[in-house]
């Protein structure tokens, strides 16, 4: 169906498994202002606000250029991070989307090898069921993309203190 308003969500999973310490990899994700240096399409982001929700909940909104070829567009989004639960969550406010909804769950890994199991899901609904018919096919290798952009991020920025690992991907 291709009714702009009738097309469906979809919603992507990842699980991905990796050496690094969960709340490094929460602090990597969590440091939105740097996407520009290492997520694919983000242009620039601005932090437009930023307030405690809770003891442990921070909230932010945030405002993220994104250049894909030759489309260009701003969404507003309103970000969840809980430190504690090591969550990152994030709501749509505004932009291409009718809906958009992710999800961080960062979980320490009790096998020997330590480390962490990242669990990522997307959920988004464009408001143009053409753009969504475009974009249906390439969501997967964008959000592999996006999610291997943050692990590759963590790789540099603790190759100064530990030898670097490959981080790798687990099937869905």
């Amino acid at each position: 169906m291709l009714s702009g308003k009738g097309h469906r969500a979809e919603t992507l999973r990842k699980t991905l498994m990796t050496h690094h310490d969960p709340g490094f990899l929460f602090d990597v994700v969590s440091d939105i202002e740097t996407y520009p240096l290492f997520v694919p399409h983000c242009r620039s982001l601005r932090i437009v606000e930023r307030r405690a929700a809770s003891d442990h909940l921070q909230e932010l909104v945030a405002e993220m250029h994104v250049v894909w070829g030759v489309l260009s567009d701003r969404m507003r989004t309103r970000v969840f991070l809980n430190r504690p639960d090591l969550t990152i969550s994030v709501d749509y406010i505004s932009g291409p989307f009718r809906d958009l909804k992710n999800c961080w769950y960062f979980r320490p890994r009790k096998s020997p090898d330590r480390g962490t199991c990242v669990e990522f899901m997307i959920s988004y609904r464009f408001r143009s069921a053409v753009l969504g018919a475009l974009a249906s096919g390439l969501a997967p290798r964008l959000s592999q993309k996006m999610t291997e952009s943050f692990l590759l991020r963590a790789d540099a920025l603790s190759a100064n203190e530990t030898s670097v690992g490959l981080s790798k991907s687990l099937p869905d």
